[in-house]
Protein backbone atom coordinates (compact mmCIF):
# COMPACT_ATOMS: atom_id res chain seq x y z
CA UNK A 1 0.00 0.00 0.00
CA UNK A 2 2.37 2.57 0.82
CA UNK A 3 6.53 2.17 -0.52
CA UNK A 4 7.66 2.63 3.45
CA UNK A 5 6.78 3.77 6.77
CA UNK A 6 7.82 6.58 6.16
CA UNK A 7 5.03 7.39 3.52
CA UNK A 8 2.58 6.24 5.34
CA UNK A 9 3.49 8.24 8.36
CA UNK A 10 3.57 11.47 5.62
CA UNK A 11 0.13 10.51 4.76
CA UNK A 12 -1.68 10.15 7.83
CA UNK A 13 -0.01 13.19 8.80
CA UNK A 14 -1.50 15.13 5.78
CA UNK A 15 -4.98 13.88 6.35
CA UNK A 16 -4.70 14.73 9.77
CA UNK A 17 -3.75 18.62 8.84
CA UNK A 18 -6.39 19.13 6.33
CA UNK A 19 -9.06 18.22 8.99
CA UNK A 20 -7.58 20.03 11.49
CA UNK A 21 -8.10 22.99 8.88
CA UNK A 22 -11.55 22.38 8.36
CA UNK A 23 -12.80 21.57 11.62
CA UNK A 24 -10.44 24.11 13.44
CA UNK A 25 -12.21 26.48 10.90
CA UNK A 26 -15.36 25.84 12.32
CA UNK A 27 -14.44 25.52 15.98
CA UNK A 28 -12.93 28.92 15.79
CA UNK A 29 -15.96 30.40 14.33
CA UNK A 30 -18.45 28.97 16.74
CA UNK A 31 -15.85 30.22 19.69
CA UNK A 32 -15.30 33.52 18.58
CA UNK A 33 -19.51 33.81 18.17
CA UNK A 34 -20.00 32.50 21.68
CA UNK A 35 -17.44 35.10 23.38
CA UNK A 36 -14.60 32.34 23.71
CA UNK A 37 -12.17 34.99 22.17
CA UNK A 38 -9.12 33.62 23.39
CA UNK A 39 -9.89 30.02 22.62
CA UNK A 40 -10.76 30.98 19.17
CA UNK A 41 -7.17 33.01 18.39
CA UNK A 42 -5.26 29.66 19.79
CA UNK A 43 -7.22 27.45 17.21
CA UNK A 44 -6.61 30.47 14.71
CA UNK A 45 -3.23 29.93 15.53
CA UNK A 46 -3.34 25.98 15.30
CA UNK A 47 -5.12 26.10 12.15
CA UNK A 48 -1.87 28.63 10.58
CA UNK A 49 0.79 25.91 12.10
CA UNK A 50 -1.41 22.85 10.67
CA UNK A 51 -1.03 24.99 6.78
CA UNK A 52 2.53 25.80 7.46
CA UNK A 53 3.07 22.13 8.20
CA UNK A 54 1.02 21.16 5.11
CA UNK A 55 3.05 23.45 3.02
CA UNK A 56 6.45 21.69 3.81
CA UNK A 57 5.13 17.63 5.18
CA UNK A 58 5.84 16.53 1.17
CA UNK A 59 9.91 17.42 1.03
CA UNK A 60 10.24 17.21 5.04
CA UNK A 61 12.97 14.97 5.69
CA UNK A 62 12.07 14.40 9.59
CA UNK A 63 8.02 14.07 9.55
CA UNK A 64 8.61 12.48 12.70
CA UNK A 65 9.46 16.13 14.53
CA UNK A 66 6.65 17.67 12.67
CA UNK A 67 4.43 15.30 13.80
CA UNK A 68 5.22 15.75 16.73
CA UNK A 69 5.17 19.33 16.94
CA UNK A 70 1.80 19.59 15.50
CA UNK A 71 0.40 16.85 17.85
CA UNK A 72 1.64 18.42 20.93
CA UNK A 73 0.23 21.80 19.69
CA UNK A 74 -2.70 19.88 18.91
CA UNK A 75 -3.14 18.67 22.19
CA UNK A 76 -2.43 21.50 24.33
CA UNK A 77 -5.34 23.61 22.39
CA UNK A 78 -7.51 20.63 23.31
CA UNK A 79 -6.65 20.74 26.78
CA UNK A 80 -6.91 24.54 26.71
CA UNK A 81 -10.22 24.15 25.43
CA UNK A 82 -11.25 21.65 28.25
CA UNK A 83 -10.31 24.20 30.48
CA UNK A 84 -11.83 27.02 29.40
CA UNK A 85 -14.93 25.84 28.05
CA UNK A 86 -18.40 24.43 30.19
CA UNK A 87 -18.48 20.71 30.94
CA UNK A 88 -20.02 18.85 28.29
CA UNK A 89 -20.62 15.41 26.61
CA UNK A 90 -18.51 16.82 23.80
CA UNK A 91 -15.85 18.64 25.66
CA UNK A 92 -14.23 15.83 26.78
CA UNK A 93 -14.64 13.51 23.55
CA UNK A 94 -11.68 15.44 21.54
CA UNK A 95 -9.64 13.31 24.53
CA UNK A 96 -10.46 10.26 23.12
CA UNK A 97 -8.80 11.00 19.86
CA UNK A 98 -5.12 11.15 21.72
CA UNK A 99 -4.27 7.62 21.81
CA UNK A 100 -5.61 6.93 18.41
CA UNK A 101 -3.43 9.51 16.49
CA UNK A 102 -0.86 9.24 18.92
CA UNK A 103 -0.09 5.76 17.81
CA UNK A 104 -1.23 6.16 14.34
CA UNK A 105 2.18 8.91 13.51
CA UNK A 106 3.98 8.09 16.11
CA UNK A 107 4.03 4.69 16.21
CA UNK A 108 4.28 2.81 19.67
CA UNK A 109 7.48 3.99 21.19
CA UNK A 110 6.51 7.45 20.99
CA UNK A 111 2.87 6.73 20.96
CA UNK A 112 2.96 5.59 24.38
CA UNK A 113 4.74 8.77 25.62
CA UNK A 114 2.56 11.31 24.09
CA UNK A 115 -0.74 9.31 25.48
CA UNK A 116 0.56 8.89 28.47
CA UNK A 117 1.36 12.53 29.39
CA UNK A 118 -1.69 14.49 27.19
CA UNK A 119 -4.25 11.84 28.50
CA UNK A 120 -2.94 12.11 31.92
CA UNK A 121 -2.79 16.07 31.95
CA UNK A 122 -6.80 15.90 29.81
CA UNK A 123 -7.72 13.92 33.11
CA UNK A 124 -6.29 15.93 35.65
CA UNK A 125 -7.50 19.49 34.12
CA UNK A 126 -11.62 17.51 33.92
CA UNK A 127 -10.83 16.82 37.43
CA UNK A 128 -9.52 20.07 38.54
CA UNK A 129 -12.07 21.86 36.50
CA UNK A 130 -15.09 20.42 36.87
CA UNK A 131 -15.05 18.07 39.56
CA UNK A 132 -12.54 19.63 42.31
CA UNK A 133 -13.62 23.22 41.36
CA UNK A 134 -17.68 22.94 41.32
CA UNK A 135 -18.44 19.47 42.63
CA UNK A 136 -21.39 20.19 39.16
CA UNK A 137 -20.00 16.93 37.69
CA UNK A 138 -19.88 13.54 39.58
CA UNK A 139 -17.05 11.85 39.87
CA UNK A 140 -18.05 9.28 37.83
CA UNK A 141 -18.55 10.96 35.08
CA UNK A 142 -14.63 11.45 34.91
CA UNK A 143 -14.33 7.83 35.61
CA UNK A 144 -16.66 6.81 32.51
CA UNK A 145 -14.21 9.22 30.50
CA UNK A 146 -10.98 7.49 31.59
CA UNK A 147 -12.31 3.86 31.04
CA UNK A 148 -13.40 4.61 28.02
CA UNK A 149 -9.78 6.39 27.01
CA UNK A 150 -8.32 3.37 28.43
CA UNK A 151 -10.23 0.97 25.98
CA UNK A 152 -9.24 2.98 22.82
CA UNK A 153 -5.80 3.57 24.28
CA UNK A 154 -5.46 -0.43 24.52
CA UNK A 155 -7.08 -0.99 21.20
CA UNK A 156 -5.07 1.50 19.14
CA UNK A 157 -1.95 0.20 20.75
CA UNK A 158 -3.09 -3.34 19.50
CA UNK A 159 -3.73 -2.16 16.37
CA UNK A 160 -0.22 -0.22 15.94
CA UNK A 161 1.94 -2.76 17.32
CA UNK A 162 0.69 -5.22 15.29
CA UNK A 163 0.33 -3.34 11.78
CA UNK A 164 4.19 -2.33 12.27
CA UNK A 165 5.53 -5.87 12.77
CA UNK A 166 3.68 -7.05 9.64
Amino acid sequence: MWATEFEYRRTLLKVLLLIIVVVGAIFTIHNWSVGLYILAIVEFATICFAMDVLSIHKTSKNIHFWASAFLATLYLVILFGVYASKFSASLYSWLFIIPVLSYLLLGTKRGNIFSAVFVSLGIAVLYAKHINSDGAVPFIAILNVLFCILAIWGLSYTYESKRASI
